[in-house]
C-alpha cells in the first residue's frame, strides 16, 4: 500500500502537475536516446527511427528501405517507434550522446 502511494505521488508531482511532455521511444530496445528523424527524400514521408536497432546499409537495399540520419549515415530498419508521456526532466538526465555511444 505504501509503495503504491509513493508511486502515485511521484507520477502526480513529476508528470501531471509539473512538466508533462511527449517523446519518441523505441519499442524494441526501450531507449529514447538514439531516436532520430529521417532525412526527407522526394516521394517519401520523413519518419522517426531508432539508430540503435537499425543496421548500417550495404548499398544493395531498395530506395524505400534505406534511410539517412542527419549525419550522412545510411541505415536499414529501426522503424518500431512510438510516442510516450514522460517528465521533461528525463531529457536533461539522459540527453542524446552523453552516456557513451548511443548510436549502436
Amino acid at each position: 500500500m505504501l509503495a503504491h502511494g509513493a508511486a502515485f505521488l511521484l507520477q502526480d508531482r513529476l508528470l501531471n502537475c509539473s512538466d508533462y511532455t511527449q517523446a519518441w521511444i523505441c519499442r524494441t530496445c526501450g531507449t529514447f536516446m538514439s531516436i532520430t528523424p529521417t532525412i526527407k527524400k522526394p516521394g517519401f514521408k520523413p519518419q522517426v527511427r531508432c539508430r540503435r536497432c537499425a543496421t548500417k546499409a550495404t548499398g544493395f537495399e531498395s530506395e524505400g528501405e534505406a534511410w539517412e540520419d542527419g549525419h550522412g549515415n545510411v541505415f536499414v530498419g529501426g522503424e518500431s517507434t512510438t510516442v510516450v508521456a514522460i517528465p521533461y526532466v528525463l531529457k536533461y538526465v539522459f540527453p542524446p550522446g552523453v552516456w557513451g555511444n548511443c548510436y549502436g
